[in-house]
């Protein structure tokens, strides 16, 4: 069922409540209403940037994704070389008998 102002008028002017009640509730739909329009365009614009990102990572994201395994292969690629280098051994006597 969708609710405008006529039709709450129509129920509120045949329904059996007290004049008082009718008229705090008549009043009482204007704010309502107005807080609800306010919440409908505040989650619309708080939307909009969400939707945004997600194209924007959906447009970025395999190129991404290539990049981060191009960046891994060359990491393990430099760790396989590094492990093929060994540093001299460390030898005191001939580093200090050198620097006298």
């Amino acid at each position: 069922m969708s609710w405008t102002n006529a039709s709450l008028e129509t129920a509120l002017s045949a329904s059996e409540l007290a004049p008082a009640a009718k008229s705090e509730l008549k009043s009482l739909t204007g704010p309502c209403r107005s807080s609800f329009v306010a919440l409908l365009v505040a989650e619309q614009a708080s939307d909009d940037p969400v939707d945004d990102l997600g194209q924007i990572y959906g447009r970025n994201g395999p190129l991404l994704l290539k990049a981060i395994e191009k960046a891994d292969a060359r990491t393990a690629a430099a760790d396989k070389r590094a492990l093929h280098c060994q540093p001299p051994p460390y030898r005191p006597s001939v580093f200090f008998a050198q620097n006298k």
